[in-house]
């Protein structure tokens, strides 16, 4: 029985410092209080909370000569879908003292929520399989820094309120840092803008979680996991496979769902490709492989089928043959392989007539043709 492979990018989040809540002489125990004018359902309901971060805010408003906060996340500009869950915010700030900071999200229409927070969130836990963990990831050390990372992650009454002050124009997010026994001198600062799009992603992610670097997940294929992951869940993203010991890379699906189709390694052939219909149990079977091997054989030479995708009705799959592509594996971390295509054409795969033939305008020999 085949198994499914999904081609991804991976990226390691590397993060200075692990600030998380502590006795906080404002705060207490907890990492945020919010404050919306307009929102009470989701403001802090402790008086002198509310006192004190409209005193934080006059403050901010006044301010100049900050000190200057760097905004790690969101970056400046940034646009959400709008079924996303919270981020989590992250900035570094170098002002001596600064252990409290107001978050002012403010709209086009002057309506403002106001976050006091001493930045202390936790970062995203690593992953705990051992088999995940490459020796480059264990000898890794981060850059030293005198600076910690600071983080706040909007509860999810707070994120949906943010959404709906960024909804399809931007919000002014500004952070200003206070030492908690003066709020009423702001320190430092720093801004960035944030959209909100009309438009959710609306279906969930099929994905592969590959560990780097990337000759490691090559060694050692059963370390890669596929997932199914949704950008409106707060839950971990589902494993779908596991143990996975045919390689394989890209992937794509009918534009209802439907039908995958998938590059596979089967039987030794780097031009296998499975194209299946969606089940409870979807089972990849020989009699549903074909091979782009088989596109004019007789010339004898090995293809690949490179970056292949099957058409929004499914009828049709496209990919690039007779190609010749660079692949370096390197060890390092942040750049684990090199590969792009130097040779190739488009070749089509009609499902109904069961026929390969070139994409007329790009089957020129000559040059490179990729989907």
């Amino acid at each position: 029985m085949l198994q499914s492979v999904v081609l991804v990018v991976s990226v390691i989040v590397l993060l200075t410092g692990t600030a998380r809540p502590a006795d906080h002489s404002i705060l207490g125990r907890q990492n945020a209080a919010a404050l919306a004018p307009s929102k009470p359902a989701i403001s802090t309901s402790d008086k002198n909370l509310r006192k004190l971060i409209l005193q934080a805010a006059k403050a901010a408003s006044t301010s100049k000569n900050l000190i200057p906060i760097t905004i790690e996340y969101p970056l400046d500009e940034a646009v959400f879908p709008s079924d996303i869950t919270a981020p989590r915010f992250a900035w570094s700030d170098p002002a001596a003292g600064a252990d409290t900071w107001l978050i002012d999200v403010a709209s086009g229409d002057g309506n403002h929520l106001y976050v006091l927070t001493q930045g202390a969130a936790p970062p995203h836990e690593r992953d705990s399989d051992p088999r995940t963990v490459s020796e480059e990831v264990k000898a890794y050390e981060p850059p030293s820094t005198n600076v910690t990372t600071r983080r706040w992650m909007p509860d999810r009454q707070t994120w949906e309120s943010i959404k709906s002050l960024s909804h399809s124009r931007a919000a002014n997010v500004s952070i200003i840092g206070f030492n908690s026994e003066n709020l009423q001198k702001a320190l430092s600062g720093g801004s960035t803008k944030l959209t909100t799009s009309e438009d959710p992603v609306g279906a969930p992610i099929f994905y592969r979680d590959v560990p780097l670097p990337f000759s490691y997940a090559l060694e050692k294929p059963d370390s890669i996991r596929w997932r199914l992951g949704d950008v409106s869940s707060y839950e971990p993203p589902p494993t779908l496979l596991t143990d996975m010991m045919v390689c394989g890379n890209c992937h794509s699906f009918t534009s209802d769902g439907k039908t995958l189709a998938m590059d596979v390694d089967y039987g030794s052939d780097k031009g296998s490709y499975v194209i299946t219909e969606i089940e409870q149990q979807t089972v990849l079977q020989k009699e549903k492989v074909i091979s782009w091997s088989d596109y004019r054989r007789d010339d004898k030479e090995p293809t690949f089928g490179l970056l292949s995708q099957i058409s929004p009705d499914g009828r049709y799959v496209i990919s690039t043959l007779k190609d010749r592509s660079v692949f370096l594996p390197v060890n390092e971390l942040f750049y684990s392989q090199l590969f792009f295509p130097v040779t190739g054409i488009l070749v089509v795969y009609d499902r109904q007539t069961k026929e390969f033939f070139p994409l007329p305008g790009a089957d020129d020999r000559r040059y490179v043709q990729s989907n």
